[in-house]
């Protein structure tokens, strides 16, 4: 027996649909699901995950607002990285931190944090 053919694509894919013995799945990557449509018509949700964010969500920067004074001048929030009840979240050095840590040779100091809001 051969050895199974690959697929290989040169864009990402957000939708498709494939038909495995008579039954067909259909997944969206934006809004995390996969459908199974079965020979009979039923659909049923083979599974659902989180929903991706929203354009509007992707295209907000990160920044230091809320952080308090003496970090917002070293470091951003990384708006992808905040837990879902906004209690925790992700801050990284701004490339002027980093930068200044290179200089003065303590690249130790680049470190990307976990933070309580």
């Amino acid at each position: 027996m051969g050895a199974r053919p690959r697929l290989s694509l040169a864009y990402p894919v957000t939708e498709a649909a494939f038909l495995i013995k008579r039954v067909i799945f259909l997944f969206q990557t934006k809004a995390n699901f996969i459908l199974r449509f079965a020979a009979d018509g039923a659909k049923i949700v083979f599974y659902k995950g989180a929903a991706q964010p929203s354009e509007a969500e992707e295209k907000e920067k990160d920044s230091s607002a809320g952080l308090p004074h003496e970090h917002a001048k070293n470091y951003l929030l990384a708006r992808g990285a905040i837990s879902p009840d906004k209690k925790f979240a992700v801050i990284y050095p701004t490339l002027d931190a980093e930068e200044a840590a290179e200089d003065a040779n303590h690249p130790e100091r680049i470190k990307d944090y976990l933070v309580a809001l």
